[in-house]
């Protein structure tokens, strides 16, 4: 038995038989490369979806998407920093409660015994009870004074979203 590399043996001119091995090299010289910081995480956090995927890449997505970072066990933040400092950019995160929280509410315009407006937070956790609201009087118009509803979350120094409301005969209108 004789062990060849490849092209080394003129198999024509072989007149005994015999066993002969021919090494023959990978044709694919380059392997490709394959992401490895693709992270997925699981935990609780002060705000957000619950049970649904979000794509963070940075520490400031995911403050942004889930709050700060909270001192729990089971924290997504603290998983995500930790990652994030061993040099990942790339996260799935899903936010998961025990079915507790509740979404924050804030209930005005109290009119004969009852609200006659509710807001509710978008998302469940502690983080939408700093979420304020404002409104401006902008002046008189056709049928009612014209209202600038603004909302933001105290921990931004500038109020973020900004509609006018009309409040006229009856309710209030877009």
């Amino acid at each position: 038995m004789a062990f060849t590399q490849a092209g080394a043996l003129n198999t024509t001119a072989l007149v005994v038989p015999d066993l002969y091995v021919q090494v023959v090299p990978p044709q694919t010289l380059v392997l490709n490369g394959v992401p490895t910081n693709l992270v997925g995480v699981v935990g609780t956090a002060a705000w957000g979806p619950v049970n649904q995927a979000a794509v963070v890449g940075t520490m400031q997505d995911y403050a942004r998407l889930y709050g700060a970072i909270q001192a729990r066990k089971f924290d997504m933040g603290t998983q995500v920093a930790v990652c994030v400092q061993q040099g990942a950019s790339a996260f799935r995160c899903v936010r998961v409660t025990d079915g507790t929280d509740t979404a924050a509410n804030y209930a005005f315009f109290y009119v004969g015994g009852a609200y006659a407006m509710l807001l509710t937070a978008r998302y469940t956790g502690s983080l939408g009870n700093q979420v304020g609201l404002q409104f401006v009087q902008r002046g008189m118009g056709d049928g009612g004074w014209w209202w600038r509803c603004r909302v933001r979350w105290r921990r931004c120094s500038t109020w973020r979203r900004g509609r006018l409301l009309r409040f006229g005969r009856g309710w209030w209108r877009r």
